[in-house]
Formats: C-alpha cells, structure tokens, sequence
C-alpha cells in the first residue's frame, strides 16, 4: 500500500526501533504490489516496560491498532492518520530542525489526530526569556476568552460566601519547580497516603494524592521539560460534587472540596467527572483499617502484612483519618493543619496570619515553588504571587474554577549556543 503513504521514500528500507518499549518495526521498503515483506514486531510484557505506566498500555494498543484491517474499506486505521510512520515519528523527525511537542507526538497516545487537542488546552504556558512578554499576552488574551465563555454560565457562583472568611487557595511556579518529588513524599507521610506497590500501580491503582506531571516540548533529540505538581484542584465548582449521590463530597464555606469518608459508598462518579484525574478509589484495605484479612494485601509476601503491626502502625500521622477500603480519598489541603493554625491563633488571642498555615507539600519544597495561603488576605504572599501576568489556572475553559493556580514555565537559556 505505498500509493496510500506521501513522502514514503524517505524511509524505504527503514529500520524503526523505540528503545524504551523494545518495540521494533522492519520492513518498510517499496515491494510490487503482489509481494510483501514480513512485519516483524518484538516488544516486551507490559509489567516489562520501565516509564510512565500509560506508555505501557499506549505500547499495546498501536499493536493492536497496527495489525486491525477493515477489509470492508481496504483501509489500515493509521492510513487515516498519515500513516503509522509518521503518526509515530511525526514532523519533528531528527535532522529536519522542525520543533515538536514531544509529549503530544510519542509519550500520550499514538497520533497527532488524537492528542492535539493537549497543546490547545490550558495546561502548560512555556516560554524563553526574551519572550515573556508575548507569553503574558497570550496568557491574559487566553484567560479574557476564557472569563467570557465562563460568564455565560448558570451555575451560581457564591463568590459572596468565599470573600467573607478565609478562602484557601495555592500558587505552583512551573519554573522553580524541578520535579524532585519532595513534595509527593511528604504528602503520602502527613496525610497516611498507603504504598502500594508497583502491580497495583501498574493496574492503575495508585494513591497518591499530589503527583508529578512531565511534559516535554522543543527539539526531539534534545527537548525542554515542564515539571507540573497536579492535585486536587478544590474547584469552587466542583464537577465532582455535583454527581456524587450521597454528597460524600462536599464545599466548605472556606473553599476546601471535603470528603466525608463515613458517607462514601464507592460509586467513584466524582473520579469518573473530575478532569484533572486527581481523586483515588481504595480497591483494597492498604492501610489495614478493616477487620477482613482477605482484604490485606501484601507487598513482597511477607507473614505479617505492611501496616498489620504495632510498631508499623505507629508512624501513621494521628491528626489524619486512616480510609478503608471502598471510599474515594484526594489531597485535603492539609485540612488538619489549617484547624491547628486556626487552635493555635485562639490560644494565643490573635487573628490567623499570614504563613501560620502551610501544607506539607509547601513545607517540604526545596525550591520554594509552591505557596499556600488565604487568598482573601490581600497582603499576603499568596496574593503578590497570584499579581504575576504569568499565572493561569489548569483547564480553566471548563469553568470549574480551581483554587490552584499555576505560575508558566520561563526558560533562561541561550539556544545560539547549541545551534
């Protein structure tokens, strides 16, 4: 089917081979149209693959896909694509000086027809230095269409209710941030977070309330990185409270999205309708906080499972509610630390200030990337922070209207050096 591909000849007698995946392609040369040559693919296990666990199940499905035909069409699915070639490879093929992003042509999915819709999304806002005042147009041109479509809304909005008290909210500077996970750590240590271990993680079963997204864009051969903290978003308004049936989720009057772990019935509606994929399903009892052995796993087959003991009970932190199996958890805002600022600014006679609070993520930054505060205080750090042109919010177009905001990517680097 050389007809059906432009631009073939470039890669006749091509030898296509991904490292990483172990995933080989040979034999695509041009033959007469009554021959073939075999398509030999070799490529490892699933639970084989090292990398980002959708990679594993991205690796599978372009098998898959690569081998289906619709006989009735006479038509390969990647024909509609351009071809698999250059749905794999892309624009950006090495040598050709073309810029790309990377995360959108070979990490996400396997197509540009499929995973465009990412770098038109309000996700990750990158620039250089010299460009930093085109960025911050773009970021207010974009925020301004967005506050448009947004007002249109029937939803109310109950901004009334969030500026009479404390208002809870965070800013995240993707520049300072360099992805060391210091803060995903310290999460999983303040808040009981559960280690599950890599099968459950690989079986899409992770707990972890704060994790690290990667997004890669420039050259192919040598591209940029945005490290980007995601959590919970504690949207004010929260698609995921509005399809829970037992209002298991619910808002504070100080703009914390709450979980009632006693009303949790495990219907996983509100993971299902949440678009930052931040909330976690307790599929067994990783914490051992129920009376049914069976519902124990064990990590390396230990006799006594993690967690069972005494002495392991211990460092479980005992200002934070240890979930059972069957409930749905997500990041709290550190909620228990919040009441003790607020114990502890009443013992001692006084308002809450500013800096009395701080999540265990923000404590344990060695950048300094993440702040948190009370976005009413309007001498706060958080509100200097939040001043920046730069600042935008993850997904705002979808109105949900998070209380966490993100700080774009500057890049400080000469590119005339490695040209």
């Amino acid at each position: 089917r050389k007809s059906r591909f432009e631009h073939l000849g470039v890669f006749e007698n091509a030898h296509i081979r991904v490292d990483q995946d172990d995933f080989t392609l040979d034999g695509f040369d041009g033959v007469p149209g009554a021959k073939s040559k075999p398509l030999s693919m070799s490529f490892k296990k699933p639970e084989e693959i090292i990398g980002n666990h959708i990679a594993k199940y991205q690796a599978l499905k372009l098998a898959k896909m690569l081998m289906a035909y619709d006989f009735d069409r006479q038509m390969n699915p990647f024909v509609e694509l351009g071809g698999f070639l250059f749905t794999f490879i892309g624009d950006g093929m090495p040598g050709t000086g073309k810029t790309i992003n990377v995360d959108e042509k070979t990490v996400a999915t396997i197509g540009e027809g499929y995973q465009g819709s990412l770098v038109n999304r309000s996700i990750i806002f990158q620039g250089a230095l010299n460009e930093v005042k085109e960025l911050s147009e773009k970021i207010t041109h974009k925020r301004e269409e967005f506050k448009y479509l947004n007002d249109k809304t029937l939803y109310p909005s109950y901004d009334e209710v969030y500026g009479l008290g404390h208002h809870w909210g965070m800013h995240i500077d993707l520049s300072a941030c360099i992805g060391c996970g210091a803060c995903t750590v310290a999460c999983m240590a303040e808040n009981n977070v559960p280690v599950v271990g890599k099968r459950e993680v690989f079986r899409h079963h992770e707990m972890t309330w704060l994790r690290i997204d990667r997004y890669f864009y420039g050259d192919m051969e040598n591209p940029n990185v945005v490290y980007q903290p995601m959590m919970c978003q504690h949207c004010d308004n929260a698609p995921c409270e509005n399809v829970c049936p037992v209002s298991a989720t619910n808002h504070s009057s100080e703009g914390l999205n709450q979980m009632a772990y006693n009303r949790c019935i495990g219907t996983r509606y509100c993971a299902n309708n949440c678009p930052y994929k931040v909330r976690r399903f307790n599929w067994l009892d990783y914490t051992k906080a129920d009376l049914f052995p069976a519902n124990e796993p064990t990590l390396n087959g230990e006799e006594v499972p993690f967690y069972a003991d005494n002495l392991t009970r211990m460092v479980m932190n005992p200002d934070v509610t240890v979930r059972s199996r069957g409930v749905m958890e997500k990041c709290s805002f550190c909620v228990q630390r919040i009441q003790e600022g607020k114990l502890t600014a009443k013992k001692e006679g006084r308002a809450l200030r500013d800096g009395d609070v701080k999540s265990a993520c923000m404590t344990a930054c060695p950048t300094g990337a993440i702040t948190f505060g009370d976005m009413n205080d309007k001498e706060g750090a958080l509100n200097m922070h939040l001043e920046s042109p730069l600042v935008y919010q993850v997904l705002e177009e979808v109105n949900t209207r998070p209380s966490v905001n993100y700080q774009a990517k500057v890049l400080n680097r000469d590119n005339s050096l490695e040209s």
